[in-house]
C-alpha cells in the first residue's frame, strides 16, 4: 500500500463499488446500474455529467471486473513507480473522462439499448502509459525488462482485438490507448524508486 497508494486505493474503490452493485442486485440490472451511475447507451446524457466518472467504477460481471482490476493491478504498479502517484491518478482519470466522454458520443451518434460501465478505458490508458514508459530511456533506471515489454503489447493487441466483440465499447478502449500513449510519452519519470521491481 505504501510503494503505490494510487494503484491499491482505486482498486480499493472498485471494489468496494462492485460490492454495492451485488447488494443491490445490480449485476445485470441496467435499470439499477443506471442508479448507480452507468453511462446509458441510448443516446440520453441530459446533465448527468458525474456519469462521465462514476461508470468507470461499475462493472458488468465477475469477469468483466476480474479482468479490470488484474490489468490495473499489473499496469498501474508499473507506472506508479516510474512516475509517481500523482501523474498515475491523473492518467487514470483523463482515461476514465475521455472513455465516459467517448462512449456517450457513440451513444448520441448510434443509440441502443443498454449501458455502458467498466474501468477498461481506464486500464488501457495505463497499459499504453507502461509500454511507452517501459521504452523511453529516461525511466531505465527502473528497469526495462523486454518479457514484460512484449506482454503488454501482446496484451494490447489482445484487447484491441476483443473491442470488436460486440458489447465491448471499441471506443472506449481506443481512447484509453489513445489517452495513455500520449501521456506516457508526456511524463516526468519520477526521482524516487521503489524497492520491488515492477
Amino acid at each position: 500500500m505504501k510503494r503505490f497508494p494510487v494503484t491499491m486505493l482505486l482498486l480499493a474503490s472498485i471494489g468496494a463499488m462492485f460490492a454495492l452493485e451485488l447488494a443491490r442486485g445490480a449485476l445485470g440490472n441496467d435499470e439499477k446500474l443506471l442508479s448507480l451511475g452507468a453511462l446509458r447507451d441510448t443516446g440520453e446524457f441530459g446533465r448527468d455529467y458525474w456519469r462521465l466518472l462514476a461508470h468507470a467504477w461499475l462493472h458488468a460481471s465477475w469477469t468483466h471486473l476480474l479482468l479490470n482490476v488484474t490489468l490495473l493491478y499489473w499496469t498501474g504498479r508499473i507506472v506508479e513507480r516510474r512516475i509517481g502517484s500523482a501523474q498515475t491518478l491523473g492518467i487514470y482519470l483523463l482515461g476514465v473522462l475521455g472513455g465516459g466522454v467517448g462512449s456517450a458520443i457513440r451513444a448520441a451518434l448510434h443509440p441502443k439499448g443498454g449501458v455502458t460501465v467498466g474501468a477498461s478505458a481506464a486500464c488501457f490508458a495505463l497499459l499504453a502509459c507502461a509500454i511507452v514508459l517501459l521504452y523511453r530511456p529516461a525511466a531505465a533506471r527502473f528497469g526495462q525488462p523486454a518479457r514484460v515489454r512484449l506482454a503488454l503489447v501482446a496484451i494490447a493487441v489482445a484487447g484491441v482485438a476483443v473491442s470488436f466483440i460486440p458489447g465491448i465499447s471499441l471506443v472506449a478502449h481506443a481512447v484509453g490507448l489513445a489517452v495513455g500513449s500520449l501521456a506516457g510519452a508526456l511524463a516526468r519519470p519520477s526521482r524516487a524508486t521503489f524497492a520491488a521491481p515492477a
